[in-house]
């Protein structure tokens, strides 16, 4: 495992949004870790539905990442080291595009979380941010996300994550 040091993109002031992977067994300890360290995880999490075998009509909802493997971090490098975040076991390393870590377009992760809100929550707030495309996402963004979770393939939803950011870069 190498250490990255903190190039001048990543010396901003105050935090800034960066792209991680995580190992998908720990995500639960690793994001309740950060967040005693005031740095802050999110992914988007969407609600899958699939029929039940053992009911008639009956449905199981589960609620899946839409990058599987993959979080945004919330973090000012000038109060948490890149090595403090990259100690604990769940973590795996940070996105780069280029040399060094470099931050996400602030712009394209509020669009996400905009997109995607906590499927926890009221599902007529689900409704209105899908029922309203335009903000921080390109129209064409926007409709790539809407049929997103038809793909089954992970795969696919994670290459489009690495083309938007770099698009948005």
């Amino acid at each position: 495992m190498t250490l990255h040091t903190v190039t001048s993109m990543d010396s901003t002031s105050g935090p800034s949004w960066y792209l991680a992977q995580h190992a998908t067994t720990g995500r639960s300890a690793l994001f309740d870790w950060l967040c005693d360290r005031e740095v802050t995880p999110w992914t988007p999490l969407h609600i899958h539905m699939t029929k039940r075998t053992d009911r008639v009509g009956g449905i199981r909802r589960t609620i899946r990442p839409v990058f599987p493997g993959y979080f945004f971090l919330h973090a000012d490098f000038a109060r948490h080291p890149i090595a403090e975040i990259k100690s604990h076991s769940a973590f795996i390393s940070f996105v780069q595009f280029g040399a060094g870590v470099s931050p996400v377009s602030e712009r394209l992760v509020t669009g996400l979380q905009r997109f995607y809100p906590d499927p926890l929550s009221d599902s007529a707030a689900i409704r209105e941010a899908h029922a309203t495309p335009d903000g921080w996402l390109t129209r064409q963004q926007y409709q790539h996300l809407v049929h997103l979770e038809e793909n089954a393939r992970p795969v696919s939803r994670i290459k489009m994550l690495m083309d938007m950011i770099q698009a948005a870069a």
